[in-house]
C-alpha cells in the first residue's frame, strides 16, 4: 500500500516486498488480484490506470514489483493484492 503525505506524481513505481523463497535471477510475473482505492472497498482486478510491468528478485528472499501508476494527490492511497508466480523455463 502506497499513501501521499505530499502529492506523487504519475509514473514508474517500485514497490519491495518479501517473498519467501525467491531466488535472485529467477523470473517472476506478478498479477493482480483486487486494489483498494482511498481505503475503500476491494475491488477484483486491476485498478483503472494502472498498469504492473515488471517483477524481479535482485535479493534473495524479496521481489520488485514495478508498476506504472497516475498521480496520487495528498491523502490518497492504494493497495494492489497481487499473485507473484515463478516463470519455469526448461
Amino acid at each position: 500500500m502506497q499513501s501521499a503525505v505530499v502529492a506523487i506524481a504519475l509514473g514508474i513505481r517500485e514497490i519491495t516486498v518479501p517473498l519467501t523463497g525467491a531466488v535472485v535471477g529467477e523470473r517472476y510475473i506478478a498479477f493482480a488480484r483486487s486494489y483498494k482505492l482511498n481505503n475503500g472497498a476491494s475491488v477484483p482486478g486491476r485498478p483503472p490506470g494502472y498498469t504492473i510491468l515488471d517483477c524481479a528478485c535482485n535479493t534473495a528472499g524479496q521481489v520488485t514489483v514495478s508498476l506504472n501508476a497516475p498521480l496520487l494527490a495528498i491523502g490518497a492511497s492504494y493497495a494492489i493484492t497481487t499473485d507473484i508466480v515463478k516463470v519455469n523455463i526448461s
